[in-house]
C-alpha cells in the first residue's frame, strides 16, 4: 500500500481527491503486494519493512537493520503472513488475516493485538495519529490498548489508504473519505502538493518530479525489480525492489541516486 506523499496543504473537494487517487492507482497495482512495501513513521525515526511473517526495522540514515523479528500468529494451516504495515505515533501496526498487532519501535515485540473479522487481505492506514484496518466489508478503528473502536460497513470488500487528514476507502465505486478520528464520512479532505517521486514499476524506473509543476526532473533512476516508492512528511523518500530478494533503499534527491540499499532476508 502506497500512502499519498506529503504536499503543501490545500483544501479540495472529494471529487478532486478521487482524481488524484485514480492517477496513482495504476502504479500501485503494478508493484508487489503490501508484504514488501515499507511503512515509514511520521517522524522518520525508522523504516518498517514486512515480508512474509517477518517485520524488520531499518535505520533511515544509513540503512542498518536495527532488528528483525517474526510477527505473526499460528493457525491450523500454519503461520499467517503479514498483509500490510502502517506506522503510527505509538509504533507500527501489522495486519494478517484475522487480526492486527501494535509493535513499538524499541522493543520490537507486539504489545497489543486486536482481533478482527477475517479478511482475505486486510489493509492498514494511519492518518492524524489514528490507525484503521479494512477487512472484508468492514473498516475498523484500532486503539493502542488493543481494543477496536468504530466499525464502518460497506456493501462490498474494501481497502484503505492514508491521505493527509483522511482515511481513503476504495472498492467498488468512487473512493469514500473517512475522518480518522471519528469514522464519519467527509465531503472534502486536506491533501498536499504534488509528490516528489513517481514509481514506474513496468519500466523499472523512478522519476524525480518538480513538486510544484509535477514535471519530470533530470534522468530517470533505473531500479531493477522496482515495487513502490514511499515519501515521508519531512521529504525523505524510500523505494522497495524485489528481484529474487527484497531490498529497501533511500533515495537522494540531489542525484537522483540511491543513498543506501539494504537487502531484507525472506520471512
Amino acid at each position: 500500500m502506497q500512502a499519498l506523499p506529503p504536499r503543501t496543504a490545500v483544501l479540495v473537494s472529494a471529487a478532486a481527491l478521487v482524481a488524484v487517487l485514480a492517477g496513482c492507482s495504476d502504479e500501485v497495482s503494478t508493484g508487489c503486494n503490501c508484504c514488501c512495501t515499507p511503512a515509514v513513521d511520521p517522524t522518520s525515526q525508522a523504516v518498517w519493512v514486512a515480508q512474509g511473517t517477518r517485520l524488520t526495522r531499518v535505520d533511515p540514515d544509513d540503512g542498518a537493520i536495527a532488528w528483525t523479528r517474526q510477527v505473526t500468529r499460528r493457525t491450523p494451516s500454519g503461520l499467517e503472513e503479514i498483509t500490510d504495515v502502517s506506522a503510527a505515533p505509538q509504533g507500527v501496526w501489522v495486519a494478517w488475516g484475522s487480526g492486527a498487532a501494535l509493535v513499538p519501535g524499541r522493543e520490537g515485540r507486539p504489545v497489543r493485538v486486536s482481533w478482527t473479522p477475517r479478511g482475505s487481505h486486510p489493509t492498514l492506514a494511519t492518518a492524524g495519529g489514528r490507525t484503521w484496518v479494512a477487512t472484508g466489508r468492514r473498516v475498523i478503528a484500532l486503539r493502542p490498548d488493543g481494543t477496536t473502536g468504530r466499525v464502518v460497513r460497506f456493501p462490498s470488500a474494501v481497502r484503505v489508504e492514508a491521505a493527509p487528514g483522511a482515511i481513503v476507502v476504495s472498492g467498488r465505486g468512487a473512493p469514500v473519505l473517512l475522518d480518522p478520528r471519528t469514522g464519519e464520512r467527509l465531503s472534502a479532505a486536506v491533501i498536499r502538493r504534488n509528490p516528489g517521486w513517481r514509481a514506474e514499476p513496468r519500466e523499472q524506473r523512478i522519476v524525480r518530479l518538480d513538486p510544484v509543476e509535477g514535471r519530470a526532473l533530470g534522468e530517470a533512476l533505473h531500479v531493477e525489480g522496482l515495487a513502490a516508492v514511499v515519501e515521508t512528511a519531512a521529504g525523505a523518500a524510500y523505494a522497495t525492489a524485489s528481484n529474487n530478494h527484497l531490498a529497501v533503499m533511500r533515495l537522494d534527491a540531489d542525484g537522483p541516486r540511491i543513498a543506501w540499499r539494504t537487502p531484507i532476508d525472506p520471512g
